[in-house]
């Protein structure tokens, strides 16, 4: 099912593409045609940027989010393992039998959003070199 979707997404970006007109805007759009205020400061040139093409807002709000979660992972983890404790706790204080293995849905979200890039994927990556 996700390669169909994949592959219908894929196929619609590429007729998108190729039905474009001749000066239809593409991204990222190049760095000559912002014309940026000559002398200005760095605020006001990222202003000016995002007034000229307003993608350019949401790109710097994911790039900072993707900052703050780096620096965030260990304590949304620590969250994930309260949150965790919590429920186990409340699990054992229950007086009816519960499910086998029944674990917290909100442990789980945040053990999820508390991994990092290199847990997801590429720091596992065998590299040459690299011992494992």
């Amino acid at each position: 099912m996700r390669s169909l979707v994949f592959l219908v997404v894929a196929l619609a970006s590429a007729a998108a593409v190729a039905n474009a007109a001749p000066g239809a805007s593409m991204l990222p759009t190049p760095l000559d045609q912002y014309r940026d205020p000559a002398g200005a400061g760095l605020w006001d040139v990222l202003r000016h940027r995002a007034a000229a093409d307003p993608f350019n807002l949401v790109a710097a709000g994911i790039f900072v989010a993707a900052i703050l979660h780096t620096f965030l992972t260990a304590k949304i983890r620590h969250w994930a393992h309260v949150v965790e404790e919590r429920h186990a706790a409340a699990l054992r204080a229950r007086t009816r039998p519960g499910l086998e293995g029944e674990v917290s849905f909100s442990g789980q979200v945040l053990h999820f959003l508390g991994e990092d890039a290199g847990q997801r994927g590429s720091g596992g990556a065998p590299w040459p070199g690299r011992k494992p």
